[in-house]
This record gives structure tokens, C-alpha cells and sequence, in this order.
């Protein structure tokens, strides 16, 4: 854990990583300015962003993109007292460390995106309820079809996000939980409807800012916060701001934050820690997206995976740290 932490560090503190990054951003500004003034819809700009991301790299840190085609996965689940049957996103987003092989820390979030008009869009709540609580749900079509009864934890709350494409050529990422909040049980999302900043102050620990606090080089602090937040179910004593990787950013106000938070694996619900399922199911159905897109070329994967047959259209975008790399 120690390692990992400052193999970690020396990446987001690292001026050439951060000029990578902002290279990077600028080719996807570049992609999404003519899509939108091509008025292209969502999926078209998903694709513009995995198409430019794709095969990029740093040092340890590499970024994987791909599109895959089937049906769109929708699921089943009572939205209130009502049955009901929605689209679980368009969008899978997973942070990945790993040495060599074995994964040391993996990260998912599932994304609903929308292009605004006038600054503003309607939002699905039946699919909102669905993105930030997680209900008990059975799959109708896609992935989790013949699937019943299926339980995420998302105890962190980041397991659901939506993606706002601005007709500026601009993205905002909001978890779903905020975006609740924003909304205030209405159906008209509009950006200044979010509170300034990149957090919503009633969500406790919400501004998740990596090194706000100094790191302090004692003998197995970082293990104790680890064994203290995953194995005891305890809260860590420092706070998130000193645990950058255990953390999730919520709400990213443009591209620039959005592409950092996520090139620094600072997005998204942690599913696997050391190798070890900290969300089953939610686990599972990241191990069927990463096998889709040929990922068993990079880790290893548990050999008991309910999901057989991939059966789902879904743009998926890997941003993967590999400390075993020089």
C-alpha cells in the first residue's frame, strides 16, 4: 500500500504527467468544438472523446477506449411503488491500478450522458433514482438480461454520474446524488443550478482534494487507513483529503477537470481493493466490461463470473496506473 501510494504521488506531482495532461485535453477540446458545432448528439461525442483518448500513455499510466456494440442494457426495478424499466447509462468509466497482473485498485462509474440546449435538458427521474440509489434490479435486455435480484452497495456514492455536453464544446460531470440535490425534485437540469465550486457541501466529504493535507511518512499509516476503512468499516482518522485513491471527485464543472480527476483515477465507486471484491456485484459486471474489450491481455480476472455472454453497447474508457511499470 505504502508503494502504491507514492508511485501514486510521483505521478500527479509530476510537471511532465500535468503537461500530458493538458496536451491531451486540448486534442479533445479540439474534437468536441467541431462535433458541437456540427450539432452532433451524445453518442457521437462519447466516440470523439474514446477515439482521441485512446493509446495514450505516460509512464506507468495508460488509457484504453473502445466501443462496443450490442443492445443497450436495460433494467428492471420499482422506482417508488411502481415497477419500471430503464437504460443503465451509455457510458462505462473504470480507474485501474495494478502490479504487473494483479489489481491493486479498480474504480467504476456508470454514465448517463446528454447534450444541452440553452444551457439546459430534462432529465429521466425514473433513471436518476436508478443512478444514485441502486436499487435491487433484474436485467430486461442487454447485459443483465435473465439476471434477477442484482445488488450494488455503491457506499460511496459514485457509482452513478451523468455527463453534460455543453453546446460550447464543454463537459460537466455531476454524480447522480448531487445532481438529485440540484434538481430538488424537478426535471430541468441547468448548470446554474449547481452550487459553486466542485462539490455540493451537504454531501459529507464531498471536495475531495488529493493532497490537502500533508502526508505524513510514518510506518504503516497507509495500511492502517486501509485495514481501518475496508476491513473494520471504520472511518479513517485522517479524513479523505489524505486518501486521494480511496476518494471520488463529484462534481467536475468543465473538460479540463473532468479528463484530470479521471487520468488521476480520482473518479468512480472502488469495486476491487487488493485484489478482493469490495462491491460482488458491481465487481463482476466491471470484470464483463474489461474481459469485453480484451483486458485479460493486461490482469488477471477471477475465474467465477456470472456474466457469460456480453451482450451490451457500451463506450467504455480504462484509465489504468501499472506501478510494476518504469
Amino acid at each position: 500500500m505504502r508503494d502504491l501510494i507514492q508511485k501514486y504521488r510521483e505521478l500527479v506531482c509530476d510537471a511532465d504527467f500535468l503537461r500530458f495532461q493538458h496536451e491531451m485535453i486540448a486534442a479533445v477540446y479540439d474534437q468536441l468544438g467541431q462535433g458541437c458545432a456540427e450539432k452532433e448528439g451524445e453518442v457521437a461525442l462519447v466516440t470523439r472523446i474514446a477515439e482521441t483518448l485512446s493509446g495514450q500513455s505516460y509512464r506507468r499510466l495508460r488509457i484504453h477506449c473502445e466501443k462496443i456494440h450490442g443492445s443497450k442494457s436495460y433494467v428492471s426495478f420499482n422506482f417508488r411503488d411502481k415497477p419500471t424499466t430503464k437504460e443503465l447509462g451509455d457510458l462505462i468509466l473504470i480507474s485501474l491500478i495494478t502490479h504487473g497482473r494483479k489489481r491493486l485498485l479498480q474504480k467504476l462509474c456508470i454514465v448517463q450522458n446528454k447534450v444541452l440546449h440553452s444551457g439546459k435538458c430534462q432529465i429521466d427521474l425514473e433513471q436518476l433514482f436508478l443512478l444514485k440509489n441502486f436499487p435491487l434490479f433484474s436485467g430486461r435486455q442487454g447485459l443483465f438480461r435473465h439476471a434477477s435480484d442484482i445488488m450494488f452497495f455503491n457506499s460511496q456514492e459514485c457509482l452513478g454520474a451523468y455527463g453534460f455536453f455543453e453546446e460550447s464544446g464543454d463537459l460537466i460531470h455531476v454524480n447522480a446524488k448531487v445532481l438529485s440535490i440540484a434538481l430538488g425534485g424537478g426535471k430541468t437540469f441547468a448548470k446554474t443550478g449547481l452550487s459553486n465550486g466542485s462539490y455540493d457541501p451537504s454531501v459529507p466529504g464531498a471536495q475531495l482534494s488529493g493532497f490537502s493535507l500533508p502526508w505524513i511518512d510514518r510506518p504503516g499509516i497507509s495500511e492502517e487507513a486501509y485495514f481501518r476503512r475496508y476491513w473494520r468499516g471504520g472511518l479513517l482518522p485522517f479524513g479523505p483529503a489524505i486518501e486521494p485513491l480511496l476518494s471520488s471527485r463529484k462534481t467536475l464543472h468543465d473538460l479540463h477537470d473532468f479528463l484530470k480527476a479521471w487520468t488521476s483515477l480520482q473518479i468512480g465507486e472502488i469495486v476491487y481493493v487488493f485484489d478482493r471484491a469490495a462491491d460482488l456485484e458491481a465487481a463482476r459486471f466491471t470484470d464483463a466490461v474489461l474481459q469485453a474489450v480484451n483486458y485479460n491481455e493486461f490482469i488477471d480476472f477471477d475465474d467465477a463470473n456470472p456474466i457469460n455472454e456480453f451482450d451490451a453497447g457500451y463506450t467504455v474508457m480504462v484509465s489504468h496506473l501499472d506501478l510494476a511499470q518504469d
